[in-house]
């Protein structure tokens, strides 16, 4: 067989495997098998995508007879078009084996995705490329410039993609964190949870961008509060004066919120039929009911920021006087929400907020039940000698009386345990009280903080002996056991 007539052979098979039905490009596969040509390599390139798996695994075998360096051929950037236009098609079998593909040949595959999205209004087809650009081993610093331009799509999805793929591709760079910064405004909120997210990962960042950081502390999404709180707690000190004046304007920003309500609601009464009003009142107080609740949301939606920006001064204000000054500020809010995060955070701080001890156990004076037990634990990580002091004692007096009450019983409990050996003798003092109750109470704790409360064990042995009560002696004798477990 002559030359020119091989050639026009090879030209057919490779157009049978390029554009033919199953059975063509089957026919075609298996006989370029027989008759291997440099030619048929970008062909076979995009045969590794075929549907047929038949197809797919001779290719394989082929290219590596005709070229053991077909990968970095020419063919390759040829075929890689191809590929990417792959991506959109509808087959996600053919989709799927079109990503591995590009990226297996990363450093061709680049470009052609970023004319890609460039070019293309598909979402799907922008998702599945940005998904390839994220999991490139190679420096994609040079997709920045489109996917900042690709952020600028509206759909949800792709700007989610899009803000990962930015933060992974480089995290110094100011531009890209103040590109991703401005999405804390979006509409939607996965986008803006993305956003915030990916802030974090920064290590250039603009003071405007902190700024949006710290606004979205008060984002309607907990989601989104949580992930700007972590993003400013990897910022760091730079992110404090801000973080200080939206605790320090907290009151502004609650009346803020409510105008801001009151503009897009209208009035209470917007809607209502007032000719009507006294045959049908209900409407009018279902309208109020709704606005109510609306107006609650929003204030709720200001505490649990501030509550996270609480959290976050705690986190980065290390010694610092004007984080301990704010801290002990936000202890007088009115909300408890506000407070007891205050509290916790004065207890991250340490030692370094020994002033707040006062202030501290102040609190106790308007605490919730629940509450106790956080403001012990905060005041032993400031003082760890406060319970002894004698400003402590009518806050110890205070405990020790809530043991009489079923509402704050074990709540009591929990925080005279956590005062743990420091409490043992002012316990003791009050093994006299005439409340049976409280001196049970006062037993059983004693008893629960075991080897720490031997010094309360002559007077345990006199109860147990001598009592009037019978609980009470028998809960002596548990005590004594509990302290002394080896002992009869």
């Amino acid at each position: 067989m002559d030359e020119s007539r091989k050639k026009a052979i090879l030209r057919n098979l490779i157009n049978s495997l390029e554009t033919g039905g199953e059975k063509d490009r089957l026919y075609a596969i298996d006989e370029l098998v027989e008759m291997p040509h440099p030619d048929s390599i970008p062909v076979l390139v995009r045969s590794l995508a075929d549907a047929n798996e038949t197809i797919r695994d001779k290719a394989a075998q082929l290219l590596p007879e005709i070229d053991p360096e077909w990968e970095r051929s020419a063919a390759v950037e040829e075929s890689v078009p191809f590929l990417v236009r792959l991506l959109g098609a509808n087959s996600k079998e053919r989709s799927r084996l079109a990503s591995r593909l590009l990226l297996r040949f990363q450093a061709v595959s680049l470009p052609a995705l970023l004319a890609g999205l460039e070019a293309s209004e598909d979402a799907d087809f922008q998702w599945k490329a940005l998904h390839i650009l994220r999991q490139m081993t190679i420096d994609t610093s040079a997709a920045v410039p489109a996917l900042i331009q690709l952020l600028a799509r509206e759909n949800t999805t792709v700007k989610e993609a899009c803000i990962q793929a930015l933060a992974e591709a480089d995290p110094q760079s100011l531009q890209i964190s103040e590109a991703i910064g401005r999405e804390l405004g979006h509409p939607q909120s996965p986008v803006r949870l993305a956003a915030a997210e990916a802030l974090g990962k920064f290590e250039a960042i603009s003071l405007s961008t902190i700024q949006a950081l710290v606004r979205s502390l008060l984002d309607g999404e907990a989601k989104v509060r949580t992930a700007a709180a972590e993003a400013l707690i990897q910022i760091g000190a730079t992110a404090m004066p801000d973080l200080l004046h939206l605790i320090g304007e907290r009151r502004e920003l609650r009346k803020l919120r409510l105008l801001e309500l009151q503009k897009t609601k209208g009035s209470l009464f917007k809607g209502v039929n007032w000719d009507a009003f006294v045959m049908e009142p209900y409407k009018a107080n279902q309208n109020i009911s709704w606005h109510f609740k609306d107006a609650l949301d929003a204030l709720r939606q200001v505490e649990a920021g501030l509550a996270e920006g609480i959290r976050v001064v705690a986190q980065i204000g290390g010694e610092s006087l004007e984080a301990v000054s704010a801290l002990q500020e936000a202890l007088t809010d009115d909300n408890p929400t506000v407070r007891m995060a205050a509290v916790k955070a004065l207890g991250t701080l340490g030692p370094a907020a020994e002033d707040s001890t006062a202030d501290l156990l102040r609190q106790f004076e308007q605490a919730n039940p629940n509450d106790l037990e956080a403001i012990v634990r905060s005041l032993n990580q400031v003082d760890p000698n406060w319970a002894t002091t004698e400003q402590a004692r009518p806050f110890l007096q205070y405990l020790i009386n809530c043991l009489a009450s079923n509402e704050r019983k074990v709540s009591a409990i929990l925080a005279l345990r956590s005062i743990d050996r420091q409490v043992v003798d002012y316990l003791i003092q009050q093994l006299d009280s005439k409340d049976r109750i409280i001196r049970k109470e006062i037993v059983m704790l004693l008893g629960v903080l075991g080897e720490n409360a031997r010094a309360a064990l002559p007077f345990l042995n006199k109860l147990a002996a001598e009592d009037g009560n019978r609980l009470i002696r028998e809960a002596s004798q548990d005590a004594i056991r509990q302290i002394e477990p080896g002992e009869e």
